[in-house]
């Protein structure tokens, strides 16, 4: 049999960096296309994939850069163009916001499609956003048949664009809509578990207790990267996830309020104090030198906090994501019905992740 390659858009990013691991774990020969290098995001990365910095929004680069990938059989599209300030992007489509994300996907369409005539298998990623989760409440639980919203969005006009391009061939493509994804990756602009621990190692360094911060008390959901990744895999080679659109998650809910206890006293061995309100993206904006110092006394590895937490607004978002008059849950249920049955714990999986970060030196034990 043939050894299969895999083309990852935004290799370097949370779900990308998961993503090409797993697949080298398999055996697969990677590809990771990213407008940083390797060098320019991590101190030490290491594995067999091959790096093309391109940058998506060109097409005369992605022309230059891609037309040699001819024997690529599977892609991951995960890259994404975000907004100085997310939300405006978000919700009134800010600077572009929508036509940009829409470009770029052509403009490696276009390259692609020509250039890799083994193609098998595409998958391409959406999120809660796609039921509205990022406007305002949503019916619960919400699930893959629903019909679209009207909202500000690139989901639909790309969903659009790859069916239009596959109509007639023999590749097939899958849709993805995980929840909060959870893990460690730098520059990151939709990420919150770094954000969540050097927000404790500030506050530990400073002499204060831990305190959610977030507005929410109710039950929200996430997806551990690496089961992401696992999914991913399962979507490239199972026939039953051919031409579909799939909810992602662990499979249960937690909440904030339960596992910064554990956070406090399982991984940084601080006191937790009860919640307080708070926007980290105000309350960290002055926090940089006390992070280098931090740094400098536990040995870590040199990365600047803006490094590890590309956006505090995005870490605000995430910590008010339970709030009970704005839930956002959906349901994983068509994902293990066409034969995906892995799951994770959240409240463990978010402590194995900090002390992850820990044994790797990007956070403090």
């Amino acid at each position: 049999m043939a050894k299969k390659k895999i083309l990852i858009a935004g290799a370097l990013g949370l779900t990308g960096r998961a993503a090409v691991r797993h697949f080298e774990s398999k055996g697969w020969d990677v590809v990771g296309l990213s407008r940083r290098t390797p060098d320019q995001a991590y101190r030490d990365l290491d594995g067999k994939a091959t790096y093309i910095a391109v940058d998506l929004r060109d097409p005369k680069d992605c022309e230059a850069k891609l037309s040699g990938l001819t024997d690529v059989t599977h892609i991951v599209y995960a890259a994404v163009y975000e907004t100085s300030d997310l939300k405006a992007g978000w919700v009134g489509g800010a600077e572009d916001f929508v036509g940009i994300n829409v470009q770029m996907l052509k403009n490696f369409l276009d390259v692609m499609l020509k250039t890799a005539t083994s193609l098998e298998h595409m998958t391409v990623f959406q999120g809660a956003k796609a039921y509205g989760a990022h406007t305002g409440a949503m019916k619960l639980p919400a699930k893959e048949r629903d019909p679209r919203l009207i909202s500000v969005g690139f989901y639909t006009p790309q969903e659009e664009l790859v069916k239009a391009r596959q109509k007639g061939k023999s590749w097939s493509w899958t849709i993805v809509r995980p929840q909060m994804i959870s893990g460690f990756a730098t520059g990151a602009p939709i990420s919150c578990l770094p954000g969540v621990g050097v927000y404790a190692a500030v506050c530990r360094e400073l002499g204060l207790p831990l305190r959610f911060t977030g507005r929410a008390d109710g039950p929200l959901e996430a997806v551990d990267v690496d089961l992401l990744a696992k999914v991913l895999e399962w979507a490239a080679t199972s026939p039953r996830a051919a031409n579909e659109i799939y909810n992602v998650g662990n499979g249960d809910c937690f909440c904030w309020l339960n596992v910064y206890p554990r956070i406090a006293r399982e991984v940084f061995d601080m006191e937790y104090a009860p919640p307080h309100t708070d926007y980290l993206s105000v309350v960290m904006a002055d926090k940089g030198g006390v992070w280098d110092e931090i740094v400098e006394k536990h040995g870590l590895k040199k990365y600047p906090m803006d490094h590890l937490v590309a956006s505090w607004q995005v870490v605000d978002f995430f910590l008010h994501y339970g709030d009970r008059n704005r839930l956002s849950l959906l349901s994983t249920i068509k994902l293990r019905k066409h034969g995906f049955h892995e799951c994770e714990d959240s409240e463990d999986m978010i402590v194995r992740q900090l002390k992850q970060m820990q044994a790797q030196k990007v956070l403090p034990a």
